[in-house]
C-alpha cells in the first residue's frame, strides 16, 4: 500500500500517494484537521488506517453495502484510490473484501473507472460488508450510522428483507432507519427486489429513500422487477399503501467489474441501482447544495413515461441527460402514502409539498388512465412528510389517480398516486392477469474460481400433491462456463441450439423450470467454492 502515516505524541499524520489529501487526526480530539506538509515516512499501520476513510477534498463519495467491492482489482483499485475505505461488520473486521462478486459489480457500475466506465466515474467509494449470503439488520444499521459519521453523500443499497414478504411495509425497522439516514442529508438509493408481483422488500419500503425497478436495454419492463405498490395495516389498525417503485433504470445483463478482475453480466434490480446511485453522484457533483428530497425530485421529475403502470416503472426510468440540466433549488412533491379509516369513508393523502419560494400546492383526482384531474383541495403552507388532504366523503370509493402539483416562485413540480379500495378489508392479491408465457431462470453463475465444463439442463417441473417431480428435460452440448462468470441464459440455450419451448408443457397445473450445469454421469456440477450451478424459475400457473 502506498499510503503512509506517522504516529505522533498526539495524532497521526496521513497523506496519499497523490499528495493531495493531507490530513492530521488528532487523537485527544477524536477529529480531523487539514495540514499543509507531507509526512512520507513511517508505516501504515491499524489505527492509522482510519484516516483514509475521510478525505479534505470535495469529491462525492458512494456508500455500497452488501458483500461489497473487490478492491485489490491489480493496476485500477485499492485502498487510498478508488476505494477509500470502509468495514466488513459480517465478520467484525476493517477488510470488507467481496467474497461472492455482487458488491463488486454494483460498486463498478456506480463508479468503475477502468476500462469500463461506470456512471460516475470520478466518485469515490467507501466499501461496507453487511451481508455474507445472510445478515441482521443491525450490520446495515450500523454500516448506515458509520456513512453517517464518515459525511457520506450517497447510500446505494442492492439488498433486501426476504422474510417480511408479503407484509413488508414502509413502517419496519429498516425502513425507518432508511428514512433516518434521509433525514440526516444523505440519499439512499434502495433496489426494489425481484420478486415481481410477490411486492417489494424492505427497505425498498420506505418512503423517503429512491426505490428502484428494472427494465432491459430495448425499454421493457423485467419480469422479476417487484412490483407495487406497499400495502400495510397500521398499529391503529388503518390501512396504509405507499406507492413503489419510483422509478426504473436499466437491470439486465448488465456487464460491469467482478472479483478476480474479471468482468461479468449480471440481471436484477440490484444491477438498475447503482445506475441510480451514479446518476445521484452526477447531480450532486454539479448541485452540492441539493437535499435529498429535491434529489429525489429532480430524477422523478424528468424521467420518461415507458407507458407502463405506476405500479410497475414508479415515474418511468431515469434520464440524466435531462436532470443534469436542471439548474437552481428544486420543488418537491411527493405522495408518500394513504391512510384509510377502519370504514374507509375517509382517505388521509400523506406527503411532501414544499421548496425554495414555495408558494402552494393543489391535490388532483382522476379514474386511473383518463388525466381528467379534478381538484380535490389546496394548500398554501409547506407540508413535509404530513398530511397534505384529508378527504371524506368527496371521492367515491374506487381506486383513482392522484396527482399533487407544487408551484414556486421560479419552479414547479409534480407527484401522483393512487387510491385503492379494499372489499371487506382484505388487502388485495395478486391481479388477475391472462396467462404469460413461462420463463426460465435469467441467469446460472460459476462462484468459484476455476472454469467448469458440461452441460446445460433445462427441465420443466410440475407440482404434484405439494412436490415437485420432473415434467420433461433438455439437454445441450458441452460448453465451458468460466470462472466467476454469470450467463444469461436466454442467450446461452439460443447458441447451443437448446429451447425452454421444446420442454412441452401441459394445458394447467403448477410449474417451473429448472436449469443447471450437469457432468457426464447425470449429476449438477458443483464450482470450487462448494455451489451448485444450477437456478430455479418463479413459479407459475397454467389454465386451461
Amino acid at each position: 500500500m502506498d499510503n503512509k502515516a506517522r504516529k505522533v505524541s498526539d495524532g497521526i499524520y496521513f497523506n496519499n500517494r497523490d499528495g493531495n489529501r493531507i490530513l492530521f487526526y488528532d487523537i485527544s480530539k477524536e477529529e480531523y484537521v487539514k495540514i499543509n506538509s507531507l509526512i512520507t515516512s513511517g508505516s501504515f499501520d491499524a489505527e492509522g488506517k482510519r484516516v483514509c476513510f475521510l478525505s479534505s477534498d470535495s469529491n462525492v463519495y458512494c456508500h455500497v453495502y452488501d458483500e461489497n467491492y473487490d478492491y485489490s482489482q491489480e493496476g485500477e483499485i485499492h485502498f487510498g484510490n478508488k476505494v477509500i475505505g470502509g468495514y466488513d461488520f459480517a465478520n467484525d473486521d476493517d477488510d470488507p473484501m467481496d467474497d461472492y462478486g455482487h458488491g463488486t459489480h454494483v460498486a463498478a457500475t456506480a463508479a468503475w473507472n477502468g476500462l469500463l466506465k461506470g456512471v460516475a466515474p470520478d466518485a469515490e467509494i467507501l466499501a461496507y460488508k453487511v451481508l455474507e449470503g445472510w445478515g441482521w439488520m443491525s450490520w446495515i444499521a450500523s454500516a448506515m450510522e458509520d456513512a453517517f459519521l464518515k459525511d457520506a453523500d450517497i447510500i446505494s443499497m442492492s439488498l433486501g428483507d426476504p422474510f417480511c414478504l408479503p407484509d413488508c411495509s414502509s413502517d419496519d425497522f429498516i425502513s425507518k432507519i432508511s428514512d433516518d439516514a434521509v433525514d440526516a442529508g444523505m440519499v439512499v438509493v434502495v433496489a426494489a427486489g425481484n420478486e415481481g408481483y410477490e411486492g417489494l422488500r424492505s427497505p425498498g419500503t420506505a418512503r423517503k429513500v429512491i426505490t428502484i425497478g428494472a427494465v432491459d436495454k430495448s425499454k421493457n419492463l423485467a419480469y422479476f422487477s417487484a412490483i407495487g405498490p406497499v400495502v400495510w395495516v397500521d398499529e391503529d389498525g388503518s390501512r396504509r399503501v405507499s406507492i413503489k417503485p419510483d422509478v426504473v433504470a436499466p437491470g439486465v445483463n448488465i456487464c460491469a467489474a467482478v472479483p478476480g478482475g474479471k468482468r461479468s453480466c449480471y440481471s436484477g434490480t440490484s444491477m438498475a441501482t447503482p445506475h441510480v446511485s451514479g446518476a445521484v453522484a452526477l447531480l450532486l457533483q454539479k448541485n452540492p447544495d441539493w437535499t435529498p428530497s429535491e434529489v429525489k425530485a429532480a430524477l422523478k421529475n424528468t424521467a420518461s413515461d415507458l407507458g407502463f403502470d405506476l405500479f410497475e416503472q414508479g415515474r418511468g426510468m431515469i434520464d440524466i441527460s435531462k436532470a443534469i440540466q436542471l439548474n437552481g433549488k428544486q420543488m418537491v412533491a411527493e405522495i408518500s402514502d394513504l391512510k384509510y379509516d377502519d370504514s374507509f369513508d375517509s382517505i388521509e393523502i400523506m406527503g411532501t409539498a414544499k421548496g425554495d419560494e414555495f408558494v402552494g400546492y393543489n391535490v388532483y383526482y382522476s379514474e386511473i388512465g383518463r388525466e381528467d384531474w379534478e381538484l380535490v383541495c389546496s394548500g398554501r403552507t409547506l407540508v413535509d412528510n404530513s398530511i397534505l388532504c384529508s378527504v371524506s366523503g368527496k371521492v367515491a370509493k374506487g381506486d383513482y389517480d392522484l396527482m399533487l402539483a407544487v408551484e414556486g416562485k421560479d419552479s414547479s413540480s409534480v407527484g401522483f398516486g393512487r387510491t385503492m379500495f379494499f372489499e371487506e378489508e382484505v388487502v388485495p392479491s395478486e391481479p388477475e392477469k391472462e396467462p404469460e408465457p413461462y420463463r426460465p431462470p435469467s441467469e446460472i453463475t460459476n462462484w468459484g474460481t476455476s472454469d467448469v465444463e458440461g452441460r446445460l439442463v433445462l427441465a420443466l417441473e410440475e407440482k404434484v400433491l405439494d412436490e415437485w417431480r420432473l415434467f420433461n428435460s433438455v439437454y445441450s452440448n458441452k460448453f465451458i462456463l468460466p470462472a466467476l462468470t454469470s450467463y444469461d441464459l436466454s442467450s446461452l440455450w439460443n447458441s447451443q441450439n437448446v429451447s425452454v419451448d421444446s420442454l412441452g408443457l401441459r394445458s394447467q397445473g403448477e410449474f417451473r423450470v429448472y436449469a443447471g450445469l450437469w457432468d457426464d454421469s447425470g449429476q449438477v456440477m458443483i464450482d470450487s467454492n462448494g455451489k451448485k450451478i444450477e437456478a430455479y424459475s418463479k413459479e407459475f400457473r397454467v389454465v386451461s
